[in-house]
């Protein structure tokens, strides 16, 4: 899918979600902007670190709302498949470290796709 696609997809979800329905349009909009806004993943230092930290953040949030390579025809950094054990404590030590910034968009995503969904990126499962 490429971005629209991805937009329209998003709107959808909200539209289709009981627990938004019944909330404010505010709050609907809310989850929308929590997913986008966490989609350029952290960028303050250019390390491998950071690097590894984008592909299990921001790279499962656009998998999983559809945004992969084949549908933008750039490079994006894309983790297709959900984090092992061993992934997930290393995306959670590197959080820790991670300017704040992003982390406080990564967690307001992470929130967002639970509703919209119904998947815990936290331990990469279905809800």
């Amino acid at each position: 899918m490429d971005i629209l696609e991805v937009m329209k997809e998003l709107e959808a979800k909200v539209k289709a979600n009981e627990y938004l329905y019944e909330n404010t349009r505010t709050h609907q909009c809310q989850c929308i902007y929590d997913i986008l806004s966490a989609l350029r993943g952290p960028d303050d230092k250019d390390t491998k670190e950071n690097e590894l930290l984008k592909r299990y953040t921001t790279g499962r949030i656009r998998a999983i709302i559809g945004l992969g390579v084949e549908s933008t025809g750039r490079f994006l950094v894309v983790g297709e498949h959900p984090l092992t054990p061993t992934e997930i404590e290393g995306r959670d030590k590197m959080l820790q470290t991670a300017s704040d910034h992003f982390t406080s968009h990564y967690w307001a995503a992470v929130r967002a796709i639970e509703i919209l969904y119904n998947y815990n990126l936290t331990v990469e499962k279905k809800c």
